[in-house]
C-alpha cells in the first residue's frame, strides 16, 4: 500500500512539471487528478505571487489585530465619555431642582416681605392716626 502511494507521488512530482509547463500563460496553479491523489501544479512565477499574497495577508492580519485593539480602545474610551455625561447630566438636574428650590424661596421672602411692608405702612397709618386723636384730644381739653 506504501509502496502505491510513493510510486504515485514519484509519478505525480516527475509529471507535475511537464503539466505545469505547458500553459506558462495561467495566472492560477491547475489541479491534476492523479487516482488516487490531487495535485496542485503552478510554476515559479505563481509560487511567488503565492508567497507575495502570503506575506500581504501576514501583514493585513497584524494590522487587523491592531485596529481592533485600537477599536476596543475607542469603545473604552466612548463608555468612559458617555459615564462622565450622564454624571454631568444628574449634576445639572440637582442645579435645577436647587434653583428651582432657591426660587420659590425668593418668591415667599418677596410675599412675607410684601405683607410686612403692608402691616407696617398699616401701623404707621395708625400711629399717626392715634397722634392726632391725641393732640385732638388735648386741644378739645384745655378749650372745653
Amino acid at each position: 500500500m506504501k509502496i502505491i502511494g510513493a510510486l504515485s507521488l514519484v509519478f505525480s512530482l516527475l509529471a507535475a512539471p511537464g503539466y505545469s509547463q505547458e500553459d506558462s500563460t495561467a495566472v492560477y496553479p491547475k489541479m491534476l487528478i492523479i487516482e488516487p491523489d490531487t495535485v496542485i501544479a503552478f510554476t515559479i512565477e505563481q509560487s511567488r505571487e503565492l508567497s507575495r499574497r502570503n506575506e500581504e495577508l501576514k501583514k493585513l492580519r497584524a494590522d487587523a489585530i491592531d485596529l481592533e485593539n485600537g477599536l476596543s480602545v475607542c469603545k473604552a474610551s466612548i463608555q468612559n465619555r458617555e459615564d462622565k455625561i450622564r454624571d454631568y447630566e444628574a449634576l445639572v438636574r440637582t442645579y435645577d431642582e436647587e434653583i428651582f428650590r432657591l426660587e420659590r424661596l425668593i418668591e415667599i421672602a418677596e410675599e412675607e416681605k410684601k405683607l410686612k411692608d403692608e402691616e407696617i405702612q398699616k401701623q404707621k397709618t395708625q400711629k399717626w392716626v392715634a397722634i392726632g386723636v391725641g393732640i385732638l384730644g388735648t386741644i378739645l381739653g384745655f378749650l372745653f
